[in-house]
């Protein structure tokens, strides 16, 4: 979060006192043709961001920001790279789930799991 100091003047006394304001950072969104988008990596997949339902309809409202905002511009320079893998749900295990996926080999071995 971050703070700045705001000066409270009271005209009436001619005294005033400063105060701790705590201020949110902008978040930001990106617009392309009429469509809103985030570079939030849940919003990421075949290869390209997905346009996002707004809560605000066609214009972001202050939630929309909050929910899917970005903070850090410089995050725009950073390269996606994500891949989905996809399981087969194997049936119920107890409490959980049982499910098998495939790895390619992009997918290094993994040796003394302590």
């Amino acid at each position: 979060m971050i703070y700045a100091i705001q000066w409270d003047s009271n005209a009436l006394s001619g005294k005033g006192q400063i105060q701790w304001v705590e201020m949110k950072p902008y978040s930001f969104l990106l617009k392309q043709n009429n469509q809103y988008y985030t570079i939030k990596p849940e919003f990421y997949s075949n290869g390209q961001f997905q346009p996002l339902t707004l809560e605000g309809g066609t214009t972001p409202n202050e939630n929309d920001y909050e929910n899917f905002g970005f903070e850090d511009v410089n995050d725009l320079l950073i390269p996606q790279n994500s891949k989905a893998i996809n399981g087969v749900d194997k049936g119920v295990l107890e409490e959980g789930k049982y499910f098998e996926i495939e790895l390619d080999n992009d997918v290094k071995k993994i040796n003394n799991i302590e």
